[in-house]
């Protein structure tokens, strides 16, 4: 620790300031000690990291013990759940990402990375309006009911006044 007191007894000496031996060790433990809630959470936002890459190597009810251990361990905190959301999405899971962005929409900050997430999460659509259709039809007929309202509503979101996906309202409604 002898270099950081001379570091910061030169620059204190730079201001025209001359320090007891002791001042240095006890000035270096006060600037740690004021900043030791930021370096806490940082290090809890680096262990929620490892565990969720640890999580990608294990199955089942470990894997889901390790994921709601990283959600806790960031809970509440925009910063640390945008941190899990983004890992997540990168192992590609999106149901932990999904939970982590309700989190986050949850704090009501990082407006713009909340934005980003779920743009992540959101299916992709088609380019054409008649692709979704067709689309959705598929995911009618294989009992998807639940999968083709939410793209229905994405694609009637894109595609206001298409009416082939007004004629598909009715089916999707009627599941």
């Amino acid at each position: 620790m002898g270099g950081l007191t001379q570091l910061l007894d030169s620059f204190v000496a730079l201001l025209g300031l001359h320090l007891a031996p002791w001042m240095a060790p006890a000035g270096l433990l006060g600037v740690v000690a004021l900043f030791w809630p930021w370096i806490r959470l940082n290090m809890r936002t680096d262990d929620a990291r490892k565990l969720l890459k640890r999580a990608a190597r294990e199955r089942g009810a470990e894997r889901e013990r390790l994921e709601a251990e990283a959600l806790a361990l960031v809970a509440g905190r925009a910063d640390g759940l945008v941190v899990v959301a983004k890992e997540a999405l990168e192992q590609g899971r999106r149901d932990l990402a999904g939970r982590a962005v309700a989190g986050l929409r949850g704090t009501g900050k990082l407006l713009p990375q909340l934005r980003t997430l779920e743009r992540a999460l959101e299916p992709p659509l088609p380019s054409v309006a008649s692709e979704a259709c067709l689309l959705i039809e598929r995911l009618l007929d294989t009992g998807m009911v639940d999968e083709a309202r939410t793209r229905l509503a994405l694609a009637r979101r894109k595609w206001p006044l298409d009416d082939e996906l007004e004629a598909l309202e009715d089916r999707v409604a009627g599941g």
